[in-house]
C-alpha cells in the first residue's frame, strides 16, 4: 500500500498519467574521458554504438506511442544531449529524459530497463521489475539473473 501511494505521488509530480504503462531506462554513464580512454578487453561501448542502441530504443517506442520511455542520464553524460535531440525532432510526446530524481523515477516506474546501472538494484527495492540488456560480447557487471531477480 505504501509502495502504492509513493507510485501515485510520484507519478502526479512527473506528470504522468496513472493508467500510461512507464520504461525507465536507466543508462550508464558515457562521458568524453572514459570514451577516449582504451581499454585493453574492450569492455565498454564507446559513445557511437551506445548511441546506436539508443536510437534502436528509440525507434521500437516511436512505433508505440501507447508506451511511455523514459531515459535516466546523469549530468554529466555526452550523450543525453543528442537522445534529447532525437526525440524533439521526431516529435515523439511519449519518450522523455530525465537528468536527476532517480528516486522518483523508480518509484514511478512499472519496470526498469539497465545494462550496467546500479538503479537496477535500487529497482529491486521498490518491487518494481528489471530488464537488464547485455551488449553481444560484453562481460554482465551486474549478474542479476545469478541472483535469480531478474527477467
Amino acid at each position: 500500500e505504501n509502495l502504492e501511494k509513493a507510485r501515485r505521488q510520484a507519478r502526479i509530480k512527473l506528470g504522468w498519467k496513472e493508467k500510461d504503462y512507464f520504461l525507465l531506462f536507466a543508462t550508464t554513464v558515457t562521458d568524453r574521458y572514459k570514451d577516449k580512454m582504451l581499454f585493453p578487453v574492450q569492455e565498454e561501448l564507446d559513445s557511437f554504438s551506445t548511441m546506436n542502441v539508443y536510437e534502436s530504443i528509440i525507434d521500437i517506442f516511436a512505433h508505440r506511442p501507447d508506451l511511455f520511455l523514459a531515459f535516466k542520464f546523469r549530468p554529466h553524460d555526452i550523450l543525453a544531449e543528442r537522445t534529447r535531440t532525437i526525440i524533439y525532432e521526431s516529435n515523439l510526446e511519449n519518450i522523455l529524459v530525465h537528468m536527476h530524481d532517480l528516486k522518483v523515477l523508480l518509484s514511478a516506474a512499472d519496470v526498469v530497463l539497465i545494462t550496467r546501472s546500479n538503479a537496477g538494484f535500487e529497482a529491486l527495492f521498490y518491487d518494481i521489475p528489471v530488464v537488464q540488456y547485455r551488449f553481444p560480447g560484453k562481460p554482465i557487471y551486474l549478474p542479476l539473473k545469478g541472483l535469480g531477480i531478474f527477467l
